[in-house]
């Protein structure tokens, strides 16, 4: 039996945890201790790896929610908040077919053709969606291009945000011996320019 399978099959035994509704995080921390020991401790260590370990485990929860609408046991509905077992109704399952998310953990190409250049980019995107289209107050601007030693007058363009916070993240990240504070200080103002990123 190959690892995908045993995450399958041991995830089934976990009817009882997907009644009460768990998240994703302490799910893949119930999997990394024993007695499974199924991921990595390094599994969200870094962009690419914290992927492929949601997407292992995305890919075995639609296969068991698929499982369980078969055989009536209920209805898996699954978010990285929130993986709870609903009771079976009739009608569910053809709205389930046409699952597009569904699609996309399925389907294993998806697993084998993202790097870690495209992680980033989900990543930043979904930094992008989560600040807004709105710019900021200029203050907050000015404060953190400060945060990030960006002068001033220098016209902020993705790219240059993205390498910027990369290279001041290796700088004074906490496993890098850096500071705790100055690391959050660097990932907020990222955060917020990313509100008046241009291309």
């Amino acid at each position: 039996m190959n690892q995908h399978n045993i995450l399958l099959e041991t995830l089934q035994h976990f009817h009882g945890i997907f009644k009460e509704g768990v998240s994703e995080y302490k799910l893949i921390q119930a999997l990394q201790a024993e007695p499974f020991k199924l991921f990595d401790e390094r599994a969200l260590n870094n962009s690419l790896a914290l992927f492929q370990t949601h997407f292992v485990l995305f890919n075995a929860l639609y296969q068991l929610q698929q499982r369980w609408r078969q055989d009536e046991t209920g209805m898996l509905n699954i978010h990285v908040t929130n993986i709870v077992l609903k009771p079976y109704v009739q009608n569910q399952e053809g709205i389930a077919k046409h699952d597009s998310v569904a699609a996309y953990y399925l389907d294993w190409n998806n697993f084998s053709q993202t790097s870690e250049t495209d992680v980033d980019e989900m990543l930043d995107s979904f930094w992008q969606q989560m600040a807004g289209t709105h710019c900021v107050d200029e203050t907050d601007i000015s404060r953190a291009k400060k945060v990030l030693e960006i002068p001033t007058e220098k016209i902020i363009t993705k790219p240059f945000l993205k390498q910027r916070v990369k290279r001041m993240q290796h700088r004074f990240h906490p496993d890098k011996g850096g500071d705790v504070e100055r690391s959050k200080e660097i990932m907020s103002a990222f955060q917020l320019l990313l509100k008046c990123v241009n291309e």
